[in-house]
């Protein structure tokens, strides 16, 4: 395939170049300008951002930079439609959160916001964002009495299960999970060093919060969410995949929170949890990309360039946690048979992307591995 530069910036094709450009528009409202607009694949376009789950943010830069009158009707009409159903949903998940930390508190329990509603507020509109689940966490100390008082909560509307770090909750429409652990690793020594970290810096420094609803909402402390937002997208970068809004939330945040991130601390942590290499990729996609400033992160280096281009490939390929990552034959119905199916899918994903962190992805996947087989062992 042959590769242009627009605007500075390798996409990987001309179709993608004016993705991006139409993608900063929104984030940013400066419109942007193409000789393109009228020749497009309007398609493509669309299909992308609804596969990258930035449609509203794609939307709002075709407003603001007023190209819609080059986009054929149909299209224009399923991104209107889209944006107005990511805004209802917003609108909904802010109301249950406004709900669910008033009823947690009377019941003496501390929770924090992760990602999620929280995170949107960094968002020029956050009513935009593409918003998912719920994630609450509360620690190991309350989660029982505050997984007891969600069971109360609302009425069943899907499927609830329970893992090692959350329990997985469907009420009224919404996914709500209730974290006993912020994150979890699949390597015995990183997974405690991880915990530590998380009990060491969740709560520390000022008090954070959003005000969601006219409710003060607590969140975790800003040197926590620049990691943690870092880890959670390398991890399911690696795991099988991310959409471009996992990196624009994590990019935010950081644009919106530099001047009071603690740079040594900074990469200190990043240093401790084996996120160097994630971090310079991914704040190389964030400043080539999405047009943040290479200022605001921390010992920014520059030479990633080439390995931040092959992540965006693998992004655009894969679209949200890998979900456009079709293999070519279907799953295999027997259980040991679909087994087999996932890890040949994950190796082949994982091949893909190794060159990105090749020790952050063997650690992973070789204790990730030995999960699975356990898991497989122990099946009747």
């Amino acid at each position: 395939m042959e590769r242009s530069r627009i605007d500075g910036i390798n996409t990987g094709d001309d179709k993608n170049s004016l993705f991006f450009r139409i993608l900063r528009a929104g984030l940013w409202g400066k419109p942007y300008t193409s000789d393109e607009a009228e020749n497009t694949d309007w398609e493509r376009i669309y299909s992308d951002s609804v596969k990258q789950t930035v449609t509203g943010i794609m939307s709002d830069g075709i407003s603001c930079s007023g190209t819609s009158r080059h986009i054929p009707e149909n299209i224009r009409k399923r991104f209107v439609s889209r944006h107005v159903a990511i805004m209802s949903a917003n609108i909904k998940l802010n109301s249950c959160v406004a709900e669910i930390f008033p009823l947690l508190e009377r019941h003496g329990i501390r929770p924090f916001l992760l990602k999620g509603q929280g995170i949107a507020v960094n968002y020029m509109r956050p009513e935009s964002r593409n918003c998912g689940d719920i994630d609450i966490y509360v620690g190991e100390e309350k989660y029982s009495e505050a997984c007891g008082i969600m069971k109360k909560y609302g009425n069943i509307t899907g499927e609830e299960t329970e893992s090692a770090q959350h329990f997985h909750f469907n009420r009224n429409g919404i996914t709500i999970e209730i974290h006993s652990h912020a994150a979890v690793h699949p390597a015995p020594g990183m997974n405690r060093r991880l915990r530590k970290w998380i009990m060491e810096r969740i709560n520390t420094g000022d008090p954070e919060t959003a005000d969601i609803n006219g409710i003060p909402i607590r969140l975790p402390s800003t040197g926590f969410n620049a990691v943690y937002l870092l880890y959670h997208l390398g991890k399911h970068f690696i795991h099988g995949g991310i959409g471009l809004r996992q990196v624009c939330d994590w990019g935010l945040f950081i644009y919106r929170h530099h001047n009071t991130i603690d740079a040594k601390e900074f990469t200190d942590d990043i240093s401790l949890l084996g996120l160097c290499r994630i971090y310079n990729i991914f704040s190389t996609i964030a400043v080539e990309y999405l047009g943040i400033p290479c200022g605001c992160f921390p010992d920014y280096r520059k030479g990633f360039e080439k390995k931040a281009c092959k992540a965006v490939e693998a992004i655009m390929y894969s679209g949200n946690f890998g979900q456009y990552d079709t293999p070519k034959r279907p799953r295999p119905s027997g259980y040991y048979g679909g087994k087999l199916h996932s890890f040949l899918k994950m190796a082949r994903w994982r091949r893909r992307c190794f060159s990105a962190a090749p020790v952050f992805t063997i650690k992973y996947t070789f204790y990730s591995t030995l999960t699975s087989i356990k898991i497989a062992l122990l099946h009747k």
